[in-house]
């Protein structure tokens, strides 16, 4: 009996030819499958790139769970990711992901912010918790945009001269290249005798438009005279540095000043009893000024040769702060016109005084 069929195939010849057929078939549909997947994905990733998508995205309100991914990438504790959510709850403010491009967007957040618990009570704690919340997301802008070297500082800039005496004298920046900065100084200054040489290093601060401080030493190079359409340019010639230090690396927001205070002694004792320190100030008082604070600390110029780790009394009457703070001397620099430079720490200061202070340097009207 011939099993075969009439086109000479066998029946297992077919069904396997059939299998492969359907195989073939099948790998074309998934691939087809697979080429529409990505077609479709390279679309919708375009299209999350465009500013049609970023500018919708930019406009939600913020969610728990956007400020929750946002403190676990940043290494927020529970109580700052708590803090941050009634922040951006209370302003009812746009998509966290995509807020923090500048500076200014975080003080105007939490100008904003402070206003509206202010308006239904807040205390002095959470009121500082605040201010610190604030600075730790300067902190994380300073990580991402912070100035590499003196080169980046831009023509016209006003940079604060520091003279050996404490002096701060703003001079601005008419050009910047890759070799040198050029400041335009006084004449007074250029034809003083007291000008520093030159190849003598010097300090300078910078304050960028978004209000971050930078701090850096740099060689004064030569000063020259430019005559510029019949009348003399003066001219100080600086080295570039990349060690620059910014204010937002401490513990505590840090503000230049010029502010009088008032020093005293002061004696800490032990309480036998229950072992708190006491102090007890004296009313020799001596007139002094600030010339940088921060909640934590402040360099004083003053006329008391003190010793370092000798604890001291500080008014701050021109701040309008009634409170003795007692503060620790970390480090004293005798300057050239006589007067110490005295490095503090405070180690006894109330919040509501810290408050004061954070609020005088964040310009905050409360």
């Amino acid at each position: 009996m011939n099993l075969n069929s009439g086109y000479g195939g066998s029946l297992i010849q077919a069904r396997s030819n059939l299998s492969i057929g359907i195989i073939i078939l099948i790998a074309i549909i998934i691939a087809i499958i697979l080429a529409a997947l990505w077609f479709l994905s390279k679309i919708f990733l375009n299209y999350k790139k465009s500013e049609k998508y970023i500018n919708k995205q930019k406009n939600k309100l913020t969610k728990h769970s956007d400020v929750v991914k946002f403190c676990k990438e940043n290494k927020f504790n529970n109580k700052q990711a708590s803090l941050l959510w009634e922040v951006f709850s209370i302003t009812k403010s746009p998509n966290i992901k995509f807020f923090f491009n500048s500076y200014n967007d975080v003080i105007e957040l939490f100008r904003k912010a402070i206003a509206k618990f202010s308006e239904i009570g807040i205390d002095d704690e959470d009121l500082f918790q605040l201010f610190q919340l604030e600075y730790k997301l300067e902190l994380i802008l300073s990580k991402k945009k912070g100035l590499l070297s003196t080169t980046g500082i831009p023509v016209n800039a006003i940079l604060l001269y520091i003279s050996d005496t404490g002096d701060q004298l703003p001079f601005g920046l008419i050009k910047n290249n890759q070799d040198a900065m050029y400041f335009e100084i006084p004449e007074h200054f250029y034809k003083s005798p007291n000008k520093p040489k030159s190849y003598i290093k010097q300090r300078f601060i910078y304050k960028n438009n978004e209000g971050v401080t930078y701090n850096f030493v740099a060689r004064i190079i030569r000063f020259t005279e430019i005559k510029k359409e019949e009348k003399s340019l003066y001219v100080m010639v600086v080295s570039h540095t990349d060690k620059l230090f910014s204010t937002a690396q401490r513990n505590f927001k840090r503000e230049f000043c010029d502010y009088g205070c008032h020093i005293l002694p002061v004696k800490i004792t032990i309480n036998p009893a229950n072992s708190k320190a006491v102090y007890n100030f004296t009313n020799n008082l001596h007139k002094s000024r600030v010339t940088n604070i921060s909640a934590g600390g402040c360099c004083i110029q003053s006329n008391m040769p003190l010793k370092e780790k000798q604890n001291i009394g500080i008014i701050l009457d021109d701040m309008n702060i009634e409170e003795k703070i007692v503060g620790n001397v970390k480090k004293t620099r005798r300057l050239p016109n006589g007067e110490f430079a005295l490095h503090i720490q405070f180690v006894k200061i109330s919040i509501k005084t810290k408050n004061e202070i954070l609020k005088r340097i964040y310009k905050y009207e409360i």
